[in-house]
């Protein structure tokens, strides 16, 4: 069809020439330039300028056509670039989960050489952690230029760079960069108040907790709460003027009544600041109300004469509960007779003891106390045997972690209020 068109427009060109040339057969002078002139029919300069003006359009229009060809080429060398890199991108994932963290790094490392895009990226920073080379990874982020290098992905995945590497302040900075940029991100929330409490920046991390649960929007678990409670908790206690920390103090045992950390270190800086009644009261209300062998401990350590033994013991008669543990109060009665010498009150509180308080040092260090001060030697070698001695007072009911003396905190498994005493008066 197309030969067909071009022979007709060359025949009717023919013809209009003869036609032309026919009625015009005078010359015409043209000048080209001052100097140069050119004598020819009419019909042949109208004819050469109409060829002349084809060619021109013929160069314009080949001139469009390889602008497109040049444009289809680049595009298609880019669609196969993208291609391969997907190809690549895609064997390097499936390597990383299949396990080969080296040979994914190496692959995806060919994939961000052929473009550093976002996906290529946390994939090889993600190959790069689980092949345990953090120092890679934050290379490759700190390396990334911007944008890249403020996406929050990118900036989770350095601060986990950094935290393996134990660059706790580097870890802080990345999340921080990120938190400015999204500041109600979850997750970057939720990791930013974990290194705050690695660091003990107490401050900052209630701060940032606080924020990560009005986030989220729903009633908090125990878990969460007892983190929001213990790092407020921490961070009245780093407070350096006592009144202000009394203050601090005060308003989260109010918030809190029932948080026994508060409690314990409340009395124990009204005792400092010479309050000692303040102290007693505020640990009175609290053993009635959550009956706690720590709180006891502390009113016994408070109690100078025998009247003030009298009232704690009082107390502890009259406590109640389903989860209450009668053996030990029946042991804790008994240390405080034994601080009045009363060899028969305190024979008689051991001998209503059961259950577990019977395994407890406490019990037996009494019976053999009690034994040691009548004279029966024997009786009190045998009880002096019968200590467990692996055993220690305190253990975290979380993780297990044994303890001397009772601790807010339990380090191990980063949670407050989770040491128990082997003669707990209530159980959990």
């Amino acid at each position: 069809m197309r030969r067909a068109i071009y022979l007709i427009a060359g025949i009717l060109l023919i013809c209009g020439v003869a036609y032309l040339s026919w009625f015009n057969t005078e010359s015409v002078e043209l000048h080209l330039t001052r100097d140069w002139s050119v004598h020819a029919p009419v019909a042949t300069e109208l004819t050469l300028a109409f060829l002349l003006g084809v060619t021109l359009v013929l160069i314009a229009n080949g001139f469009r056509e390889s602008r497109r060809a040049v444009s289809r080429w680049r595009r298609r060398r880019r669609e196969m670039k993208d291609a391969r890199r997907q190809a690549l991108e895609e064997e390097g994932r499936r390597l990383l989960w299949a396990g080969e963290p080296d040979r994914a790094r190496s692959v995806l490392a060919r994939a961000q050489r052929s473009q550093a895009t976002r996906e290529a990226l946390l994939s090889l920073m993600e190959a790069s952690l689980a092949g345990d080379n953090p120092q890679e990874a934050r290379r490759l982020a700190r390396e990334t230029a911007a944008p890249l290098a403020d996406d929050p992905e990118v900036l989770c995945a350095l601060a986990e760079a950094c935290r393996r590497m134990s660059d706790t302040a580097g870890a802080i900075g990345a999340l921080e960069r990120g938190r400015g940029r999204y500041p109600r991100s979850v997750r970057i929330l939720a990791q930013l108040r974990d290194l705050y409490v690695d660091a003990e920046r107490w401050s900052e991390a209630a701060s940032v907790h606080a924020e990560w649960l009005s986030v989220r929007a729903r009633t908090p678990s125990a878990a969460e709460q007892n983190l929001l409670w213990g790092t407020r908790y921490e961070a009245a206690l780093t407070i350096p003027g006592k009144e202000t920390r009394l203050g601090a103090l005060e308003d989260l045992v109010t918030q809190a009544p029932q948080f026994i950390p508060a409690v314990v270190s409340l009395g124990d800086e009204l005792m400092a600041a010479e309050r000692m009644p303040d102290a007693v009261r505020l640990w009175e209300h609290t053993l009635r109300q959550t009956p706690r062998t720590v709180i006891a401990e502390r009113l016994a350590s408070a109690a100078p004469d025998r009247s003030a033994r009298d009232r704690l013991r009082n107390i502890l008669r009259k406590l109640r509960g389903n989860n209450l543990d009668a053996g030990a109060v029946h042991v804790l009665a008994a240390h405080l007779w034994l601080s009045d010498g009363e060899l028969d009150a305190v024979q008689k509180e051991l001998g209503a003891v059961s259950g577990p308080a019977e395994r407890s040092i406490r019990y037996h260090l009494a019976r053999a106390w009690v034994n040691e001060q009548r004279g029966r030697t024997v009786e009190a070698l045998n009880a002096y045997r019968q200590l467990p001695g692996a055993d220690l007072e305190y253990r975290c009911t979380a993780c297990k972690r044994p303890s001397h003396s009772w601790s807010a905190y339990c380090r191990a498994c980063r949670r407050w209020d989770t040491f128990r005493s082997s003669i707990e008066l209530a159980h959990d």
